[in-house]
């Protein structure tokens, strides 16, 4: 059944406009996989897309789809850093230029610099969002024999 991409079991424990709620035991796949949530209870939950013969409290199979997880990467690591660099960079340039000396140049490079890693940052959070909610569209379910 596995599309190359992590497969957990569950339980259903919710179904409210289009979306089944999953709730699974943490499988080695979760650990590196971060589209989970934790609920009180301790329990990792999964939001899929509804199937309309699932009901609540039977227990499925939900595999996600087969995806590389560099995008991800890319976007919470790397951009914030490039963007640092960046930022600190474009604020320096009163400083190279010589028209800013001394800390005032230093504090405007540095703040250039957070500027720059936080509008990264914030731009990753929706990237983030964005690319949760396409990998849940595209995961399957299917109901286990009971």
């Amino acid at each position: 059944m596995s599309d190359g991409g992590p497969t957990e079991v569950g339980r259903v424990v919710g179904k409210e406009g289009g979306v089944l709620e999953v709730a699974m035991t943490p499988g080695p796949a979760c650990a590196s996989c971060g589209l989970c949530y934790r609920a009180k209870d301790n329990s990792m939950r999964v939001e899929v897309n509804d199937v309309p013969s699932i009901q609540i409290g039977q227990a499925v199979r939900v595999t996600l789809p087969a995806n590389s997880q560099w995008r991800a990467i890319l976007f919470v690591f790397a951009v914030p850093i490039v963007s640092f660099f960046a930022g600190g960079a474009l604020f320096g340039v009163p400083g190279w230029a010589g028209w800013l000396k001394g800390p005032a140049a230093v504090i405007l490079m540095a703040a250039g610099a957070f500027a720059g890693a936080g509008a990264a940052l914030v731009a990753a959070r929706g990237a983030d969002r964005r690319f949760r909610r396409r990998i849940m569209e595209a995961a399957r379910i299917e109901p286990l024999d009971q």
